[in-house]
This record gives C-alpha cells, structure tokens and sequence, in this order.
C-alpha cells in the first residue's frame, strides 16, 4: 500500500508540476509590418478564399502567432492584426508570425476590404471573378501585398512536377507524362502568373520551384476529365516498374493529391 501510495502522490505532483508548464504565459508583443498572401482552397465541393498574413519580422519561437479578428459580409470584408502572441512553450525557432484566415466561399462581385494592422488601417476592394481574385489597396500601411492578382485554377486541371536525381531517369519521367497523355491528358496552357500553389511563366508553362532538393524536375498541367482510378494505377505502375527513379507529385483541381509511393 505504501508504494501504491508513493506512486498517486508522485503522478499527483507530476500532473501539478504539467498543469504549472501549461499555464499560458504567452508573451504579447506589439505587430510589425506583414505580408498578405491570397490563396483559393480547393475541395470537390466549392472554393474558399484564403488571405494568410505572416510578419517580416522573425521571432525566436516558430509557432509565434498573429492575433486577429475579422468578421464577413457582402458590405465588408474586415480584419483587424492586433498583436503578436509568442507561447511560452516554444516549437520551432527564427521564424515569422502568421495566420490564415479563411474569409470564405463568395460570389463574382466587387467586396470592400479593411485590413488593420495595429493602428494602421488599409482599405481597397477584393474583386471576385470566375478566373482570378484582384486585392486592391491603394496605399498600404504596415502591409505589404505579395500580388495583388491571384489566378484561379480552372476545373479539369492537373498539375503537379517529376522530381528525379538522375539524368538517365528522364526517360521514365517522359514515359510517365506521355502516359497520361494516353489515359486522356491533354497539355495546357495557363494563363501567366500567380496561381497560390505555383507560378505560370508567359509561355503558359509552370515554373519550376527553386527550392526543390531534386536534381532534375519536369513540371506539367493538363485539362483532364477521366477517371483518377487510371492516374492511380499509372503511378503504381512507375513505382513498381521503375523503383526509386522518380518520385510524382500530380494535383488536381478539387484538391487531391496523387503520389509516389500511395499505390
């Protein structure tokens, strides 16, 4: 008994030793210049417009957060950045504060906007249309807009990139991009600019990302309308096939992901 009776007193002051841990004692410091990013969520369902803020400068814990409110309607769009929360129980280091704020699903239209940072107050116009997003602020203060136009994914699209280390895997990354052509893949060429998950060149052509750790990279987009069971088999048969010589990364646009390695 005596050493059951050890055991509920020593978990007794470790859960009150954890309790003290968890006890918010968050820091609040004031907010500095942000950066506003526009994304459209994906889903088979409907899109969602997403404005993600993050700070220019770095703080010392990585899940630093931007504090906010905002509320949503047809009149205004509003946020307000109040301030910057960093956790007393720090993951991560040297990075910026953030937040993602999903404004929601809207229709074509023109919609105010009112983004305040601090005491600083930006007002412009998010126009809404079936191809792209357009975030106009006249002349912003504590914000900086990384673009203002955000081109919309059209529906049917695919896209994604063949990563490999190897010249001589060429071969097989053209075996696969030529196979989808054959279940139906037609090539594509987007309108130029920033599309959220990647960058369209003038020649219509995606660009590849520079902070790939691949050697060699083959981007691709096409309008597809078939079936993904096809894609499916098609990259489990290059992985079984080819083992380790590309590694595929195909999206489409109702926000699915098909990899190497999942078949």
């Amino acid at each position: 008994m005596k050493k059951i009776a050890t055991i509920i007193l020593s978990s007794m002051i470790v859960l009150i030793m954890m309790n003290a841990c968890l006890k918010d004692d968050s820091d609040i410091l004031p907010i500095t210049k942000v950066k506003i990013l526009m994304y459209d969520i994906l889903s088979a369902t409907e899109r969602l417009v997403q404005f993600s803020f993050e700070t220019e400068q770095v703080y010392s814990c990585g899940n630093s957060m931007i504090r906010y409110d905002n509320t949503v309607s047809n009149e205004l769009i509003s946020i307000h950045l109040k301030d910057i929360e960093q956790p007393s129980l720090c993951v991560g280091s040297d990075s910026p504060a953030f937040v993602n704020i999903v404004i929601g699903s809207l229709q074509s239209g023109d919609y105010p906007v009112e983004i305040k940072v601090g005491s600083y107050i930006n007002t412009g116009t998010l126009i809404v249309s079936d191809s792209h997003y357009v975030l106009n602020i006249a002349t912003p203060q504590l914000l900086e807009v990384e673009y203002d136009t955000l081109q919309r994914i059209p529906v049917n699209t695919i896209w994604g990139l063949v990563g490999y280390y190897y010249a001589s895997a060429s071969t097989t990354a053209d075996f696969f991009l030529d196979s989808l052509e054959n279940l139906g893949a037609v090539p594509k060429f987007l309108n130029p600019g920033e599309y959220g998950y990647f960058q369209v060149d003038t020649s219509g052509n995606i660009i590849k990302p520079s902070n790939s750790s691949f050697n060699n990279l083959k981007t691709f987009d096409y309008n597809y309308e078939n079936s993904f069971d096809d894609i499916e088999d098609l990259i489990g048969h290059v992985d079984f096939f080819y083992p380790g010589e590309v590694k595929i990364y195909l999206y489409n646009w109702k926000g699915e992901t098909f990899l190497s390695g999942s078949y």
